[in-house]
This record gives structure tokens, C-alpha cells and sequence, in this order.
């Protein structure tokens, strides 16, 4: 579940883990706020930040499970890669991605996966190694993994599956 409010990105998954990206307010009328560069990982049932993390680049975007923080983070020069952590704060490895513009990526108990251009891409959460599960004509989009399987949409009706 992810929750966007004033004070910037928190990002929720079971095992009472909790990340959250302060944003930089205010922003010019029509922009999306700045966001900075740090995510907290915080334990919900103690109320303790577990670790925090910075990177360098802008986070796109963020997802967690039990075991690892996958932040999609942006260069200046358009360039994107997943940078993935361990919930203690260790940074476990950076996987350069071949297409800029992924924008959203999910995670499930072992895998990420987002679209990237026409193809399903589907990453370890632990290696970082990546492979192609789907292309097709049209880009794949809604890309959510669950249930040990990798759900999108192709255009307006029409969803998806695949074991992850």
C-alpha cells in the first residue's frame, strides 16, 4: 500500500515494516514536489526506525516485502536503475536498467518486476539478476506481483498472469 500525504511517500507491507520518503515542500503550481533523497524504514510494532538509507539520484519509486527495499531511482541525465537494501539498511546491489522510463515497478516475496517498453521484466530481489518474461505489441501496464504470480494490463479490458 502506498500513501501519498503532505510529508511525502510511506510505503506499507506486512511484517509491520514501514518506508517513507519526506517530500521537499513547497513546489512550483504544476510540479510534483521534490523528493529527497532518504528513506526511512521504520518497525511499526516498536515505533523504531529500523535503518535509513540515502541515494544519489531522484526515487521514482519504492516497494518493500519482509527482507528488502527496492527504490527505482533517476539520474539527471534520464538514466534509471533499482538500487536494492536490506530491511537493516545494507545496501545489497544496484542493477542499471536498459530502458529509462520504467516508472513503477511491485515486488513480491522474491521478485520485482516492472515494464519496460514492450517486455515484462522480472528481477531477483536478492541478485538483482533480470530476465524477460513477456513481450508483446503493446507496452504492459498495472504491473503488480502477488501470489507468486506477475499480473499486468494490456490496454482498457484485457488482464494478465504469469508465475513470477
Amino acid at each position: 500500500m502506498t500513501l501519498r500525504c503532505l510529508s511525502g511517500w510511506i510505503r506499507r507491507r506486512p511484517a509491520d515494516l514501514l518506508a517513507a520518503v519526506p517530500y521537499d515542500l513547497p513546489s512550483p503550481v504544476d510540479q510534483p514536489p521534490d523528493v529527497a533523497r532518504t528513506v526511512g524504514l521504520w518497525d511499526v510494532a516498536s515505533t523504531t526506525r529500523r535503518a535509513t538509507v540515502t541515494v544519489r539520484g531522484t526515487i521514482v519509486d519504492m516497494d518493500l516485502n519482509a527482507r528488502v527495499l527496492a527504490l527505482l531511482v533517476g539520474s539527471p541525465q534520464g538514466a534509471e536503475r533499482i538500487v536494492r537494501y536490506a530491511t537493516n539498511g545494507v545496501k545489497l546491489g544496484s542493477t542499471p536498467l536498459a530502458a529509462p522510463s520504467v516508472r513503477r515497478m511491485s515486488m513480491g516475496a522474491r521478485v520485482i518486476a516492472y515494464a519496460a517498453g514492450n517486455r515484462l521484466v522480472e528481477m531477483s530481489a536478492a541478485s538483482g539478476a533480470a530476465r524477460t518474461l513477456w513481450t508483446g505489441s503493446q507496452k504492459p501496464r498495472l504491473v503488480t506481483v502477488g501470489g507468486g504470480r506477475v499480473f499486468w494490463t494490456l490496454g482498457h479490458r484485457r488482464v494478465l498472469a504469469m508465475p513470477a
